[in-house]
């Protein structure tokens, strides 16, 4: 847990068998008073099992969300010699909430260029569904399944046997899913404390989240580190609306209007 009530979870690949039974337990044992947000972290995973991203996926929703819809080429030689197209399998999964507790509140995926495949599939579900905001680096454009060729000196060709694509039939193989929030953030930007991008994704899950206290509460955190005390009043107040209670709002608006 990161300071300020945010999860922050890492997944490194779909293919630990027991990684769907561990975000269970996280959700489950999940206390969603004290959680205002939470991060997936899938800018170096590659991919892996569909099955085991649906049991992560189906933590994260309240209502029926599908996987990019795939099509694997059926090979029949004859089609060939005849100028017949190549006959295509379609799939695509739907995945449903789980049994039990559920994470609804603020969500935000990294992406990046090593996200591939299945991840990549996971960001894209999210993405449409209107259920995550994608920060970071646009993704590989691999969807999976590759197969791979040996090159002269050792290396390996590798690229995806099926095609993918978005919602409104956009393939994205070879192309990528390009986030909501661009970031390439270099060690100078850590040292110096970048506050734009950080305001950039607050003020997404605001839109996405209008009646989320907790995605207020974070805008206004950001621009009151920007030193933007104007803007950081309106939305402390703003969380304060959805919630008189919160004390955390209230400290805020104490020390950004200069009362004890």
């Amino acid at each position: 847990m990161l300071p300020d009530g945010i999860l922050y979870v890492r997944i490194p690949n779909f293919s630990s068998n027991d990684l769907g039974k561990k975000f269970s337990d996280l959700i489950e044992n999940l206390n969603l008073t004290k959680t205002k947000g939470m991060i997936i972290d899938l800018r170096y995973n590659s991919g892996g099992s569909d099955q085991i991203a649906s049991i992560i996926l189906s933590g994260l929703i309240d209502d029926a969300i599908s996987l990019p819809l795939k099509k694997y080429p059926q090979y029949i030689g004859d089609f060939r010699a005849w100028g017949r197209d190549t006959k295509l399998l379609e799939t695509s999964t739907i995945v449903t909430p789980r049994r039990g507790k559920t994470y609804l509140g603020p969500l935000v995926v990294l992406t990046g260029t090593a996200t591939a495949s299945t991840a990549e599939d996971v960001a894209l579900a999210l993405h449409f569904s209107g259920r995550a905001v994608l920060v970071g680096e646009k993704t590989a454009g691999s969807a999976g399944n590759p197969i791979y060729v040996p090159l002269p000196g050792g290396g390996v060709f590798r690229t995806a046997s099926f095609r993918a694509y978005f919602p409104d039939g956009t393939e994205y193989v070879h192309i990528g899913v390009t986030p909501d929030v661009e970031v390439q953030t270099t060690q100078k930007d850590i040292y110096a404390g970048k506050h734009n991008d950080a305001l950039d994704v607050f003020k997404m899950t605001v839109n996405l989240y209008p009646g989320s206290l907790n995605a207020y509460d974070s805008l206004g955190e950001a621009y009151m580190n920007g030193r933007n005390k104007e803007l950081a009043i309106e939305n402390y107040e703003k969380s304060l609306l959805l919630n008189p209670d919160s004390q955390s709002a209230k400290d805020a608006l104490k020390k950004l209007r200069g009362k004890k």
